[in-house]
């Protein structure tokens, strides 16, 4: 919680190298827990400060995700599947994310077409 509250600051401040150290705590605190839907949230919030939109929409997916809003979670994965380089590990965990968020049959014959490519 602490690395969360100490991204929560950096990324807050007008400085683009604090930003950047906001965003490496957030991923620390990720990779420690998670399913922390807040450091989703709040990374989600850096990426699209920094630009990053591909990024931004796949941590919106992670926090819609975690909160249970699968209709959301699926809308997000999209866009930032069309957004990130195919087949980066999180285009792969965006692909992941619309899969398992009860995608209508259209979209999931366009997930397995994807992955075959």
């Amino acid at each position: 919680m602490l690395r969360v509250n100490l991204g929560q600051t950096l990324i807050a401040l007008p400085d683009k190298a604090k930003i950047e150290e906001g965003v490496q705590e957030l991923k620390k605190s990720l990779d420690q827990d998670g399913d922390n839907a807040v450091a989703w949230r709040l990374l989600a919030e850096a990426y699209a400060t920094q630009g990053k939109d591909g990024l931004a929409r796949y941590a919106t997916a992670e926090y819609n995700d975690r909160i249970g809003d699968k209709r959301q979670a699926l809308v997000f994965a999209m866009r930032a599947r069309d957004m990130l380089d195919k087949h980066s590990p999180e285009w792969r965990r965006a692909t992941d994310i619309a899969r398992t968020s009860d995608p209508d049959k259209d979209t999931y014959r366009g997930l397995v077409k994807d992955d075959r490519m």
